[in-house]
């Protein structure tokens, strides 16, 4: 019969032929001995709506949650089916025939149990692919029965690959803003033929005001990185008993919080200067509610654009596109991050990523053993959605699932409702390095004086940096693809296993070529800039505004020139007073 619980007339059954038959009468194992008996060469059982029903004659699922109205719903049974959320592109309700909405039906695969059916191939076919395969039963095509490869390449991965390397250095390069304005009068001349390759003693502009000198910025130190890592350790901790208990509740908190820092940060990197860009009348006046002043009008304006985005997303955080506010928002929080904190050096630099590494690993691998599950794991997946059948046996219960938000997310495409995820503290740790990188090549340039000519010579620590967490993300991503893993009960990679040798190796290998691993390691950046660059570098950003009363611009010495020579600059100071025309640096 067509469910294949009986053996095939005669004639019917002949070698290397395919019994192709419906799901539902009996078991699997029946049906596996009836086509081995006889003779076939595969068995194929298709998925049909009648084997979701309790017996022929009953209108009630056999199990009500092999449904789901989440997906899709109507009262019109084409228009359920026609959703493309709707995998399995069929609907029904139940009781069927009844005047229940129509919900889709879960496409849902699973392992046939075979028992002693062992010598003949089976293959399970779902609802998405039924009809297709029934038709070409019915034209006697070929068949054939294969099993696909572990290893399968998806495009997200490519995607989340250039997503964490180009946020890591556009937010690095991002937060080195401050030091890019000092240096910028290296390149920002009105033409190179106007200055000679050294530049001489200049007189100060004031530079423009830095839009991030709103953000209170921290400079590490080793009390920091000590109660940093023990904050994350107990953080971490706590979110993964409270994801065990309540893992719905937690998630939305995380999520909570999440957008009111996203928000701001969102605020401050997008909204804040777009909204300056077009409404620039806007920035002079101020908004003041109650007596109390809340901002300027384009402050104000682009924090409520940017939580009228974060609520957008909260709202449609379960619909396919979601993701995509969800990165924006991301990479927000990695450029607050990254200008908000600081490394004061690379001793300090090293221990941090040592300990974080040490981290990484010990949350993803090792945690099992004490707590009986990856902490790491376990919390990046919490709030998965479950499926409860009610005490009548004819309702589903059901939570739909919730993901935490301190990630960046890029759908699969091979797998749909599955994503390719990359933690924000993969972009943060690393993120700091690169960031100093890209902060030193600015005090360096400066420190020489010398015209720029080349943006990749100009940043010699910055782009092998990049290009060193590029590769590590790579290797991280292929050491997850080929199954090279160093724990067999955690699937997943932690990502500063290999983040954390490539840059930091880069960057201390090509600093001790370069003569500069000495005073990197032994001098805060502040030092530096005071070896580098001459006197008080405090004192420079002071020294380089205009004295608003008298209306003249006070001259900027560089340590190389002018007293480091013996030469008395009197005159050439009162020269610059009284000239109109001032280049611009530090």
């Amino acid at each position: 019969d067509k469910f294949g619980s009986t053996p095939p007339e005669a004639g019917l059954a002949a070698d290397a032929a395919a019994h192709v038959v419906l799901r539902g009468e009996c078991s699997f194992e029946q049906k596996a001995l009836v086509a081995q008996e006889a003779g076939a060469a595969a068995l194929i059982v298709v998925n049909n709506l009648d084997s979701l029903y309790r017996n022929a004659s009953s209108n009630l699922l056999s199990n009500p949650c092999a449904t789901d109205c989440l997906i899709s719903q109507s009262n019109d049974r084409s228009t359920c089916e026609a959703a493309s959320e709707c995998r399995s592109s069929l609907c029904t309700n139940n009781p069927y025939g009844s005047d229940a909405p129509y919900c889709c039906v879960l496409d849902n695969l699973f392992g046939m149990n075979l028992g002693n059916a062992t010598g003949i191939p089976a293959v399970l076919v779902g609802f998405e692919n039924s009809a297709a395969v029934l038709r070409a039963a019915e034209s006697n095509a070929e068949v054939r029965v294969f099993t696909e490869p572990e290893l399968s390449l998806d495009g997200s991965l490519f995607i989340i690959l250039l997503l964490g390397s180009g946020v890591t250095a556009l937010a690095s390069y991002r937060a080195a803003r401050t030091e890019r304005k000092h240096a910028s009068y290296l390149w920002a001349a009105p033409s190179p033929d106007d200055i000679p390759d050294i530049l001489p003693p200049q007189t100060a502009a004031p530079p423009p005001k830095n839009h991030d000198d709103q953000i209170e910025q921290v400079e590490l130190s080793l009390y920091a990185v000590v109660i940093f890592i023990v904050f994350c350790t107990g953080a971490l901790i706590g979110l993964f008993y409270l994801a065990k208990e309540f893992p719905q509740q937690t998630v939305i908190a995380v999520q909570v919080l999440f957008g009111i820092s996203a928000g701001a940060a969102f605020s401050h990197f997008v909204a804040q200067p777009f909204v300056t860009y077009l409404w620039a009348p806007s920035t002079a006046k101020k908004v003041r509610v109650f007596g109390y002043r809340l901002g300027t009008l384009n402050e104000v304006v682009a924090l409520l654009i940017s939580y009228l985005i974060v609520i957008w997303w909260f709202v449609v955080r379960h619909q396919n596109y979601a993701w995509f506010l969800l990165d924006i928002l991301a990479a927000s929080i990695c450029c607050m991050f990254l200008v908000a904190v600081r490394i004061p050096n690379i001793k300090l630099a090293c221990l941090m990523l040592l300990l974080f590494f040490i981290y990484d690993i010990f949350m993803v691998f090792i945690s099992p053993k004490f707590f009986g599950d990856s902490v790491m794991v376990r919390v990046a997946t919490a709030g998965e959605g479950t499926a409860k059948v009610e005490d009548d046996n004819t309702m589903c219960a059901r939570t739909q699932t919730e993901r935490m938000p301190m990630l960046f997310m890029v759908p699969r495409f091979s797998d749909p409702g599955s994503f390719a995820l990359l933690g924000l503290g993969d972009i943060f740790i690393p993120g700091l390095l690169v960031t100093y990188a890209c902060r030193f090549d600015y005090l360096k340039a400066e420190a020489k004086g010398r015209r720029v000519t080349s943006w990749i010579k100009l940043h010699a620590y910055f782009l092998p940096a990049c290009i060193a967490y590029f590769c590590g993300l790579l290797l991280t991503l292929l050491a997850n693809l080929f199954g090279l893993n160093f724990s067999t009960e955690v699937k997943g990679q932690p990502a500063l296993l290999y983040l954390v040798p490539f840059t930091l190796l880069t960057f201390t290998g090509l600093a001790w070529c370069r003569g500069d691993l000495h005073n990197l390691w032994n001098y805060s950046f502040d030092e530096l800039e005071k070896r580098m660059l001459g006197g008080d570098a405090s004192a420079h950003a002071q020294d380089a505004g205009h004295d608003t009363e008298r209306g003249t611009t006070v001259p900027y010495q560089r340590a190389d020139d002018g007293d480091a020579s013996g030469e008395d600059n009197s005159d050439q100071s009162d020269a610059s007073e009284s000239s109109p025309s001032t280049a611009l640096v530090r």
